[in-house]
């Protein structure tokens, strides 16, 4: 007898269960790759965690102003490539020049071109902020963005 006919029902409903749910694990880590940095992206060793979060949060940013995920026209391991290569998200719909600006700097190929996380802050605090330091005010978003209801 062979141990799978052993297992019960309910065995059997757990272990597909686990299977279920590291093929999900494995499929979202997969699609994590189009949100890498070129340096993650080229499996460079020794990166600056920081520099790799401002280029994710860059892509986060440009996801939020085009309401769309990144290199959605490839698959995840394509868009990884793309990234490792330098080719950057379209920016052309934007409209807004300082966002632009904002996100190609975040966006920059080599890690030290990108600003700190703190210059990040302040540039959006000049891009959508309310002139006081705030950010992301809910006044500074509905100038911004237009809000459906």
């Amino acid at each position: 007898m062979s141990p799978s006919s052993q297992m019960t029902g309910e065995d059997q409903n757990a272990l597909l269960n686990q299977t279920s749910i590291l093929s999900k694990a494995r499929e979202e880590a997969e699609e994590s790759k189009r949100w890498s940095a070129p340096e993650t992206a080229n499996k460079e060793t020794n990166v600056d965690l920081k520099k790799v979060l401002v280029f994710r949060l860059g892509l986060v940013l440009w996801e939020i102003e085009t309401g769309q995920v990144p290199f959605r026209e490839v698959d995840a391991v394509n868009a990884q490539r793309q990234i490792g290569t330098g080719i950057l998200p379209r920016m052309e719909n934007i409209k807004n020049s300082e966002l632009v600006d904002l996100l190609t700097h975040c966006l920059s190929f080599q890690p030290d071109d990108r600003p700190t996380l703190d210059e990040v802050g302040k540039e959006l605090s000049e891009v959508f902020g309310d002139g006081k330091g705030n950010a992301l005010s809910k006044n500074a978003v509905e100038g911004h963005v237009k809000i459906e209801q």
